[in-house]
């Protein structure tokens, strides 16, 4: 009986030390000021890692210009799921852009919010109303273009498609980037080059004209093309900007340079 008495009081000490150093170390650890309780920025790190990781290296302004709690008021379960995840019309307001319904058709991820996969889907009004420019022009400049989603060449948002991915070239040699000297994108019926633009680029749609001028003993034939036609497709310079009146006007009775001379890239002498 003894025996019983002694076990029970060695177990009754034993629990008691166990109980007393369970509260000593976490019950104290349990009470902390209200200021203490606040999450900071640096603790959405510890579980949202991918996250974070996003932010520092694609982030754009959700990293230089909000910080985590500036979205994320707070966290479940505190508060509802539903509003740990802001509304970004809450941030992004005040642009033609911001009043489009359905942000995350483009902006599928907001630690990303820049990085857009644009290959699935029909995306022409949400572009046009941050890009006008370009919206502008293929309006202004109707061509095949015109009726294409952006998307159907900017797969991507920032990428920018070869031309020669979907259109042949005029000559073999030529280059991305010679198409570009010509035509702007969004408006490549518009054909506008530089003074350096070579003769054989025009001769490809001009073959006729081309033969002209290599027949010629004229000085015409050693000009460039674009040195009469300047900056401009289309562009058909008056003979006297060059030439000025060579002619007594007693002499022309006011008829024009090729009723005489008939064609400039084969002149009649």
């Amino acid at each position: 009986m003894e025996k019983i008495y002694r076990l029970s009081i060695m177990f009754f000490l034993i629990v008691f030390f166990f109980l007393s150093c369970w509260f000593f170390f976490f019950s104290k650890n349990e009470v902390i000021s209200a200021e203490e309780a606040k999450l900071t920025d640096a603790d959405c790190i510890k579980c949202h890692k991918k996250e974070t990781s996003w932010i520092e290296t694609k982030g754009g302004k959700h990293k230089t210009a909000v910080g985590c709690l500036d979205c994320h008021k707070g966290h479940y379960p505190l508060i509802s799921k539903k509003k740990m995840i802001p509304a970004c019309s809450e941030c992004h307001k005040g642009k033609p852009h911001y009043a489009l319904k359905n942000c995350s058709r483009c902006h599928s991820n907001p630690h990303i919010p820049l990085e857009m996969d644009l290959a699935k889907g029909e995306f022409k009004a949400e572009c046009i109303s941050c890009h006008e420019g370009p919206g502008k022009e293929v309006a202004e400049f109707p061509s095949k273009h015109s009726f294409l989603y952006c998307n159907t060449c900017h797969i991507k948002h920032g990428f920018i498609p070869d031309c020669l991915k979907c259109h042949k070239p005029h000559l073999a040699e030529q280059t991305f980037d010679d198409c570009k000297s010509c035509h702007g994108a969004h408006k490549p019926l518009k054909v506008t080059y530089g003074m350096d633009v070579p003769n054989k680029y025009c001769i490809v749609c001009h073959p006729k004209l081309g033969e002209m001028l290599k027949s010629t003993t004229t000085k015409h034939r050693k000009l460039a093309c674009a040195f009469c036609h300047r900056g401009q497709h289309r562009i058909i310079p008056a003979c006297e900007a060059c030439h000025g009146s060579p002619h007594p006007y007693v002499m022309v009775k006011g008829k024009k340079c090729i009723n005489c001379h008939i064609d400039a890239h084969a002149l009649v002498k």
